[in-house]
C-alpha cells in the first residue's frame, strides 16, 4: 500500500531546480564578517532579498526555526527578563530553550488566547503589572490547528505593546500560509512587528533553515547571539540560496496546500468517532479530535499499519494532518477514503 505522509510539511524535498541553484551559489566564509555581513555573497544576497520582501531593514539566515526564535528572544531579552507568551505557543511549549532556567532563563508571563489571539484585557493587565521586555505572537498558530492572526488582530497587539514601549516578536514559521489565507503580502502582514522568524524548510520546500528579519541594529546584535549559540556559519550560502529560491519560486503555490487541507477536513469531519473544528482549518493543518476507543499514538499507529496514512501526535485526544508540496489532489481523495474506512472499524 502506498504511504500518504501527512505528518508535517517538514518532509518536503527540494526541487531539482532548487538543487541546481544551490550548486551555483557564490559562497564564502559567512563567519568572517566584513562589517555587518560575512564573506558569503549568496547568503548576503538572500538576506537582502528577504529583508526587502518583509519590509524590514535587514535579515539573517539561521539553521532552524527554534534557533531563529531563540536568537530573537535573546536579542530582545536578557536572563531574568519577562516575555508574554501562551501556554501552548510553540516557542514556549515545544521549543522551550529560551524559557527554561537551565536554558536562557527568560521568564514567561502566560496570557490566555483563543485561536492564537490574546485575550486583550489580559494582555493589557500583563503589560501594565509586569516589567515586560517582549511580547511574542505566532502566525500561523500551530497547536490551535494552524489558525491565522489577521492584520487587525496584530495591530491590536502592537498598539498595546508599543504603547508601553515593548517590542513584539512573531514566530512566523508558516507566515506564507497565513498570507495566502488572508490574500495579503507578507510585508503588510508583518508591518510594525519588531522581529519575525520564518521557516523555508516547511511548505517552501528548502532543505534546511529559517530567516529572521528586523532593524539593522537588531540583526547586528542577533548575529552575535547566533554565534554564541553555535551558529558561526561558513559556506552557508548553499542553504540560504535554497531559501531564496524557495521564496521566489514556491511561495505563491502555498495556497494550494491551504486548499487541500480544507478538502481533507471537509472529507473526514463527520467520520465515526472523530471531529474537526472547521473554524480552525484556515491554512495547511487539520487538527482532529479523537473520541473513540483508540487514543493518541495508538490511533496513529493503527492508522499507518492498516491504511498507510501517517499523521502527527498532539495529545492523547488530538492528532494533526498537514498538507504540503508533494501532496496532490488525488492523495487527499485517497486519504479521505482510507481515514473514513479506518474510523468505521475503530
Amino acid at each position: 500500500m502506498r504511504i500518504i505522509d501527512l505528518r508535517s510539511d517538514t518532509v518536503t524535498l527540494p526541487t531539482s531546480e532548487m538543487l541546481q541553484y544551490m550548486i551555483q551559489a557564490d559562497v564564502g566564509d559567512d563567519g568572517r564578517a566584513r562589517g555587518a555581513k560575512g564573506e558569503d555573497n549568496a547568503a548576503a544576497a538572500a538576506e537582502k532579498m528577504t529583508a526587502e520582501l518583509f519590509g524590514k531593514e535587514d535579515s539573517l539566515f539561521v539553521p532552524s526555526g527554534t534557533m531563529g526564535n531563540s536568537v530573537c528572544i535573546m536579542t530582545h531579552c536578557k536572563r531574568g527578563d519577562k516575555a508574554v507568551t501562551c501556554a501552548n505557543m510553540h516557542m514556549y511549549k515545544a521549543e522551550k530553550t529560551a524559557f527554561t532556567e537551565e536554558g536562557f532563563g527568560v521568564k514567561a508571563v502566560l496570557v490566555p488566547q483563543k485561536k492564537g489571539f490574546y485575550d486583550m484585557e489580559a494582555l493589557k493587565k500583563a503589560v501594565k503589572e509586569n516589567d515586560i521586555s517582549l511580547v511574542c505572537i505566532e502566525n500561523t498558530y500551530n497547536f490551535e490547528g494552524g489558525t491565522v492572526l489577521t492584520r487587525e488582530q496584530i495591530e491590536e497587539i502592537l498598539a498595546i505593546s508599543h504603547a508601553e514601549e515593548i517590542p513584539v516578536h512573531m514566530d512566523g514559521a508558516r507566515i506564507f500560509n497565513a498570507a495566502a489565507a488572508l490574500d495579503m503580502e507578507v510585508d503588510r502582514l508583518c508591518e510594525g512587528v519588531d522581529s519575525v522568524q520564518f521557516c523555508v524548510s516547511k511548505g517552501l520546500s528548502a532543505p534546511i533553515g529559517s530567516f529572521i528579519v528586523g532593524s539593522t541594529e537588531f540583526i547586528r546584535k542577533a548575529r552575535t547571539v547566533r554565534k554564541q549559540m553555535g551558529g558561526q556559519l561558513r559556506q552557508v550560502g548553499l542553504l540560504a540560496a535554497a531559501g531564496q529560491y524557495a521564496i521566489e519560486h514556491l511561495s505563491k503555490r502555498i495556497a494550494n496546500d491551504n486548499r487541500r487541507a480544507r478538502q481533507l477536513a471537509e472529507g473526514i469531519c463527520d467520520a465515526k468517532d472523530i471531529s474537526v473544528d472547521m473554524d480552525t482549518v484556515q491554512t495547511n493543518i487539520v487538527k482532529v479530535d479523537l473520541h473513540g476507543r483508540l487514543r493518541g499514538r495508538d490511533w496513529l499507529k493503527a492508522l499507518e499499519e492498516e491504511q498507510g496514512i501517517r499523521a502527527h501526535y498532539i495529545t492523547d485526544d488530538a492528532v494533526r494532518f498537514v498538507t504540503y508540496r508533494g501532496i496532490k489532489d488525488e492523495d487527499i481523495t485517497e486519504a479521505v477514503n482510507r481515514i473514513r474506512s479506518f474510523c468505521d472499524v475503530h
